[in-house]
């Protein structure tokens, strides 16, 4: 997993853009999240500093750049801190508390997977005969068929 924000800024500079976002936000964590370099879904991140109070949840901040991606009802979003997937329940201030990079930031990467699938158009289905009724869900080029009965 690369982390861009180290890459381009050097340690001294990012150790002032901390201090200043601690001296305006003295009770927020600031977080940098991106996009896992592997993914091949997500589009480039326009916004990937996120400046968060301590009680808010990894599932909260999940949601908040969730709302910041053009991306589909159908793509999950999966957030790693330091290569460990956390619970959606844990709250931002522990997680900064035990992961802070020595710069003071929280490093997180995200990536995502179409999990949910999506729905095929009727004209897209195989139908055996008039009286079938099958019902095909697609996902990453995958066709499953569905009972029939299950749709009812």
């Amino acid at each position: 997993m690369s982390y861009s924000f180290r890459e381009i800024n050097s340690l001294e500079k990012r150790k002032l853009e901390f201090d200043r976002i601690k001296k305006k936000y003295p009770d927020r964590v600031p977080v940098i999240v991106e996009k896992f370099t592997g993914d091949k879904y997500l589009p480039f991140f326009l916004k990937n500093k996120y400046i968060v109070p301590e009680n808010t949840t990894v599932g909260q901040l999940l949601y908040m750049v969730r709302n910041k991606l053009p991306i589909g009802a159908n793509m999950a979003l999966f957030f790693f801190i330091e290569n460990m997937l956390p619970p959606t329940n844990i709250r931002i201030g522990e997680l900064y508390d035990r992961h802070r990079d020595d710069d003071g930031f929280l490093y997180a990467v995200v990536t995502s997977e179409a999990t949910f699938g999506t729905l095929i158009e009727q004209d897209d289905c195989f139908f055996p005969d008039e009286n079938s009724r099958v019902s095909l869900v697609a996902d990453q080029g995958l066709a499953l068929a569905l009972d029939p009965g299950l749709l009812q």
